[in-house]
C-alpha cells in the first residue's frame, strides 16, 4: 500500500499537478492571440531567448502583435485544442490548433521543455 502511494504521489509530481506541456501550450496559445503581454523568462528557455531567429523575428512582441491582427481579422478566437504530442525523455512536443470564429484554422507544432520546474517553449 505505501508503494502504491509513493508511485501515486511521484506520478504527481512528475505530472506537474495539471500543469503540463499541453496546457501551458493552450495557455500560451490563447494569450498571444488575444494580445496578451507576454514575459519570455516565463514562456521561453533560455536557449530559445538568445536565439538570434528569435531576435530577427521580432520577440514574443512581434509574435503577439502578429497573432492578435490575424485573430481580429478572423473574427476571434473560436477554440484552441491539443491535436497531437510527443513526448520524448527531454521534451514534449504540442501540436495545437486554433479554429477561428470565421471558420478558419491554423496550427502550430512546438517543443517545450521542463525549465526551473516549468514547461517552457524551446527552439
Amino acid at each position: 500500500m505505501i508503494g502504491k502511494l509513493f508511485l501515486v504521489t511521484f506520478l504527481v509530481i512528475l505530472s506537474g499537478c495539471g500543469n503540463s506541456a499541453s496546457d501551458r501550450a493552450i495557455e500560451f496559445t490563447k494569450n498571444v492571440f488575444q494580445g496578451k503581454t507576454l514575459q519570455p523568462e516565463e514562456w521561453l528557455t533560455v536557449e530559445a531567448r538568445r536565439s538570434e531567429s528569435f531576435d530577427q523575428f521580432g520577440g514574443l512582441s512581434a509574435l503577439m502583435r502578429q497573432s492578435k491582427l490575424e485573430a481580429e481579422r478572423k473574427g476571434g478566437v473560436a477554440t484552441v485544442r491539443v491535436i497531437n504530442t510527443e513526448v520524448t525523455v527531454d521534451k514534449t512536443i504540442v501540436e495545437v490548433e486554433v479554429t477561428f470564429r470565421n471558420g478558419e484554422k491554423t496550427s502550430s507544432r512546438d517543443i517545450w521543455k521542463q525549465e526551473d520546474g516549468t514547461w517552457k517553449m524551446a527552439p
